[in-house]
């Protein structure tokens, strides 16, 4: 039923894709396939013949079920768009990222309190779970059977809160992160510090192994100065930890969890992570087979522009792939450059949530236990 719910979502995509075509008549347009997401998510150690749970028949159904359906639909909408001129129309069939088994989280919010750079405040537990009354009646069990999924996981949450509060007062560093990379902030300015703290926290991970295999579990750890640039930089987070295949890191301080947590089926939805390499398909009369291109995200932006001769900012990341277009188009279209002066500082942030939302929003964090 899974599958077939997916495949039905696709479908509803596909359809609400071709109205838009139909009716708005656009020179570009842009449907997002997130069911793919989900997914594999969900499904990828079934599919994966690297992975014990791998079965060859349910993989078939799959992808008779749902990759075929996926299929069908970017070709109607491929067909409508190129019914209407100009016929020599482009299409990209674009991911930001594939994906890959997921063996093991790495809790580096564990680690930080366990290093002393991040402090916790107690547990805030309901008092049914303090007097061993949830347990022996299993309210959390019955909850997930008879109450609405909301009102179940909120009980859920109190009686079993899964996640440490930072005691932001006395801590250094905070951690973010879930299912792919990490992310470290400073809560402290004083830049010989964080340079000493830098070089501790960076040996210290990366010297990390798993203690099954031996295997080291980081292959790298950024500054941020070295990934993102502008204005903005500041707001970026100050360390970016990238997972070796297989492993993902959890930012958040876990109760009752170590350093590792093992994905194990019917517990964990991420069975399947993001892995960095997508795919970038480009199709249309403009278009010439060129086997052993490398491409980037970062190249699809001024590829496209360059495509619907556009002039490509000079700040912009990425190539424009040239390349790929056919030399009588190259001959027509001109890569032109545009000069742009990046803003100084970063624009002012503005008030997205009224104040009464700011408010639900943080009883629903903590209700989580976030907070």
């Amino acid at each position: 039923a899974f599958t077939r719910n997916l495949a039905d979502v696709v479908r509803l995509r596909a359809r609400t894709a071709e109205y838009m075509i139909s009716r708005k008549k656009p020179d570009v347009f842009m449907v997002h396939f997130q069911a793919t997401d989900v997914l594999q998510h969900a499904l990828w150690q079934i599919m994966d013949p690297e992975s014990p749970a791998y079965d060859p028949s349910l993989r078939t159904f799959i992808f008779q079920t749902f990759y075929k359906t996926l299929d069908e639909q970017i070709a109607r909408i491929h067909a409508l768009f190129h019914q209407e001129p100009p016929s020599d129309a482009m299409t990209v069939v674009l991911s930001d990222h594939g994906f890959e088994i997921h063996r093991k989280r790495i809790n580096v919010g564990n680690w930080l309190v366990r290093e002393g750079l991040m402090k916790t405040l107690a547990p805030v537990r309901h008092p049914l779970y303090l007097k061993g009354i949830s347990e022996k009646l299993r309210l959390a069990a019955w909850a997930s059977l008879l109450l609405p999924a909301k009102l179940s996981g909120r009980i859920r949450a109190a009686m079993y809160p899964r996640y440490a509060p930072v005691d932001w007062s006395r801590s250094r560093l905070f951690s973010t992160g879930y299912c792919n990379e990490g992310f470290i902030y400073y809560l402290f300015e004083d830049t010989k510090q964080r340079e000493a703290v830098y070089q501790h926290v960076t040996k210290s991970l990366l010297a990390i192994r798993d203690p099954q295999t031996g295997t080291p579990v980081l292959d790298k750890i950024y500054r941020k100065e070295e990934i993102y640039r502008g204005p903005a930089l500041a707001l970026m987070p100050d360390l970016i930890l990238i997972p070796r295949p297989g492993y993902s890191v959890t930012g958040a301080c876990q109760y009752e969890e170590g350093l590792f947590h093992r994905v194990r089926e019917r517990t964990d939805f991420h069975l399947g992570k993001h892995h960095r390499d997508g795919i970038f398909v480009l199709t249309g009369k403009a278009i010439t087979h060129q086997p052993g291109l490398e491409a980037s995200i970062l190249d699809v932006a001024p590829t496209l522009l360059y495509y619907l001769q556009i002039p490509v900012p000079d700040s912009l990341e990425g190539t424009s792939l040239v390349p790929l277009f056919s030399d009588e188009f190259q001959r027509e279209t001109r890569l032109v450059k545009q000069a742009e002066q990046e803003p100084e500082q970063a624009p002012a942030i503005k008030e997205i949530y009224s104040e009464e939302d700011q408010k639900m929003i943080e009883k629903r964090l903590t209700d989580l236990g976030y907070l």
